[in-house]
């Protein structure tokens, strides 16, 4: 082999790199617009008196609402400040 086809199999090879990096970011890209619209919807619904389901697992029901904070009671007196984001879903007949 000489310098020359070393260059061309050197080129190839880095096409190939490039267009495995372009798939591998188009279906992240997908894949992450999908996982994001269920939260939006979420978010869209999400009012205060509606029983959620916070990430760490406790129930509770929204007391009050903002655009980043919830304050989230989860017992009889006791409210917790949470993140808008850590509310994970809106339970249905609880």
């Amino acid at each position: 082999m000489n310098i020359q086809d070393y260059i061309n199999v050197t080129i190839i090879l880095a096409i190939n790199i490039v267009i495995l990096v372009l798939i591998y970011l188009a279906v992240s890209f997908i894949r992450l617009k999908n996982q994001k619209k269920p939260f939006e919807e979420l978010h869209s619904k999400l009012e205060v008196g509606h029983q959620v389901l916070l990430s760490n697992g406790f129930y509770g029901k929204v007391i009050e609402l903002t655009k980043e904070v919830a304050m989230v009671e989860i017992a009889p007196k006791v409210t917790v400040k949470v993140s808008r984001f850590a509310i994970q879903s809106i339970v249905e007949g609880k």
